[in-house]
C-alpha cells in the first residue's frame, strides 16, 4: 500500500526580518478598545493647532523583551525628538498582540523651521522597522 502525507508550516520571523509589526500609523489619537490601544483619525496632515502628532504601532506575536524607539525628524532632517530605548514585555510572555504609542507634542509658537514635511523612525533591538513621513502646516 502506498501513501503520502504532507505538513506546512510557517514559523514566525524573528527580528531584525519585521515581519512582527502589522502596521505602524500616523494619527490624531487613539481610544482604549477591547483591552487595547488603536489609532484614531489617522491622517499625515497636522496643522500646529492640533497639538499633537502620535505615532501608533502593533506588534504581533511577541515572545521576548523588545527595546522599542520612536526619532522624530524635523523638517530640515535634524533629529527633533528621541524616545531612547523603552523596554516592553520584560517578562517574556507570549502576546498575540502589542501595541505602543509615542506622541510628538505640537504648539503653536513653533517658528517656520517646524512647517514643513517631517519623519518619524521606529526601530526594535535597534533594528529599523519602518518610518513615515507627514506634514505640519500653519493654520
Amino acid at each position: 500500500m502506498l501513501g503520502s502525507a504532507c505538513i506546512s508550516l510557517k514559523i514566525p520571523a524573528v527580528f531584525p526580518g519585521g515581519d512582527r509589526v502589522d502596521r505602524m500609523v500616523i494619527c490624531a489619537s487613539v481610544a482604549f478598545d477591547k483591552g487595547l490601544y488603536e489609532p484614531r483619525d489617522i491622517t499625515s496632515d497636522f496643522r500646529l493647532r492640533d497639538g499633537r502628532v502620535v505615532c501608533h504601532v502593533r506588534l504581533n506575536d511577541v515572545g521576548r523583551e523588545l527595546r522599542l524607539r520612536w526619532r522624530w525628524y524635523d523638517p530640515g532632517g535634524r533629529l527633533f525628538r528621541d524616545t531612547g530605548d523603552l523596554l516592553v514585555n520584560v517578562e517574556e510572555r507570549f502576546l498575540s498582540v502589542l501595541t505602543a504609542t509615542d506622541i510628538l507634542e505640537l504648539t503653536e509658537d513653533w517658528d517656520d523651521g517646524a512647517i514643513g514635511r517631517w519623519t518619524v523612525v521606529f526601530t526594535v533591538d535597534d533594528v529599523r522597522v519602518e518610518s513615515l513621513d507627514f506634514r505640519i502646516g500653519r493654520d
